[in-house]
């Protein structure tokens, strides 16, 4: 396993000023700095040969959006991309574990159906191809749907997971 490891800027005392005198200036200051990582980290991935990327991070920690600029910018480098989510390998919250006082535990790893995320990238890795279920949010369990998923020469992501699609997937 490759692992890209993209480098994280701290809070430097400049940043306050900056902040101080002009959110709108540390604004652009922060999309710009964060188009710089992400489009480091397409280098790094298309330099590495890569099939698969995961992207981890806790909840609402932005996963999906950097997986869906991740893709843009393979896209930009000639690497077709495609982002796979994670989000629909939950079981749903029948199967939840629950927290001490009763409340579904969203953040638990039990929550995701792992035999078959582990099914879909071996299928991917091996074939070229799987089958991915769709999660249905509003019910709060896995649709009927599913949407096929063919592998490319090339890397993608999909909230978490990148792997070389076919652009017109």
């Amino acid at each position: 396993m490759i692992t890209i490891w993209v480098p994280k800027r701290l809070v430097e005392v400049d940043l306050y000023n900056v902040a101080a005198r002009s959110p709108q200036m540390l604004a652009d200051l922060s999309e710009r700095s964060y188009r710089q990582r992400v489009d480091y980290a397409a280098q790094k991935v298309q330099l590495s040969g890569a099939k698969i990327v995961m992207l981890t991070g806790p909840s609402a920690s932005g996963k999906t959006t950097s997986a869906h600029c991740l893709a843009k910018a393979l896209q930009k480098r000639g690497t077709p991309a495609q982002v796979v989510s994670l989000d629909n390998f939950f079981k749903g919250a029948e199967f939840y574990p629950r927290l001490p006082d009763g409340t579904l535990d969203y953040e638990n790893p039990d929550t995701l159906d792992l035999p078959l995320i582990k099914q879909c990238l071996r299928e991917l890795s091996e074939t070229g191809k799987t089958v991915l279920p769709v999660y249905d949010f509003s019910a709060e369990k896995r649709s009927e749907q599913v949407e096929p998923c063919l592998l490319y020469t090339s890397p993608s992501p999909r909230d978490g997971l990148l792997s070389r699609m076919p652009s017109s997937a």
